[in-house]
């Protein structure tokens, strides 16, 4: 009877301790989202692909393909890589929870589970216009042919390029994130900084286009993000209010792309986010 009442004791003072080892915390954040976009890798001109290289959303008036020649395709790929863009102010949205384990007084380490919602927009910025062209003038002719190798005035070259520098584009992301900290605590305030691993979940792009002509089209290319995964890093301090809610600021700075796609410049973000946070 007194070992099992000692077992009793013992296990009702291990428990105890480890209830003081860890909390539970809800977390939901509000974020403003800017972004850069790093060039891609030079593009090579393609060879050896018969009438031209086909480039998917040129089409004519009825939806038949139409094919550019290897170095317009590949100046149009350049010229992309060579704008220069401007990051616009975009919001998101994020909520989940985590668990912080004490290592002493002083010290939390956490790990956390959260679903992130952002729109993220970017535009081209006027400055390149001077390089638009990549080897062509303006005034330049293009054709390109079309499955049977007839050719067919495209347009010209100002008029063929100015998509690529005079529209902003827009992308929707959802994801899942784990982010894993290190949190000092001293009266109430929490000092952290985390490595935050992010899986894609779905990502969208939508981008308003400009016909050049009656009878040739731009249409978008279906938007195929094959980027998976991300990875951040944040800062940021916080306030504890009361015992169970906490308020507070973080930085969070991408360091990785959330895209590949064909024709689409790499991206990342860069947000504040506002938190609130609840002690359960």
């Amino acid at each position: 009877m007194k070992k099992l009442l000692f077992f009793i004791l013992l296990s009702a003072s291990l428990k105890g301790l480890g209830q003081n080892k860890h909390t539970w915390e809800l977390i939901v954040n509000i974020s403003g989202i800017a972004n850069s976009s790093p060039k891609d890798k030079l593009v090579q001109s393609p060879s050896g692909l018969g009438f031209g290289t086909p480039i998917a959303f040129l089409v004519d008036s009825v939806g038949n393909s139409i094919y550019l020649p290897a170095n317009i395709y590949s100046a149009y790929r350049q010229t992309t890589n060579t704008i220069h863009y401007k990051s616009k102010l975009t919001a998101g949205f994020t909520f989940g929870g985590r668990l912080n384990y004490s290592l002493n007084k002083n010290f939390d380490i956490s790990i956390g589970g959260t679903i992130s919602f952002m729109s993220i927009s970017r535009m081209p910025s006027v400055s390149a216009a001077p390089s638009l062209f990549s080897g062509f003038s303006s005034s330049d002719s293009i054709f390109g042919s079309n499955i049977l190798g007839d050719s067919i005035f495209i347009g010209t070259a100002g008029s063929f390029f100015s998509p690529t520098s005079h529209q902003t584009e827009t992308f929707i992301f959802s994801s899942f994130n784990v982010p894993i900290s290190l949190r000092y605590k001293i009266a109430r305030w929490r000092f952290e900084a985390a490595i935050v691993p992010t899986f894609i979940i779905n990502s969208s792009k939508k981008k308003t286009t400009k016909p050049n002509d009656a009878e040739i089209n731009f249409k978008e290319t279906p938007f195929e993000n094959n980027q998976k995964t991300a990875l951040g890093v944040s800062i940021g301090p916080s306030y504890q209010i009361t015992k169970q809610i906490g308020l507070g600021i973080e930085y969070v700075h991408g360091l990785t792309t959330l895209i590949d796609a064909n024709s689409t410049r790499k991206l990342l973000s860069h947000s504040v986010n506002l938190k609130l946070l609840y002690k359960l």
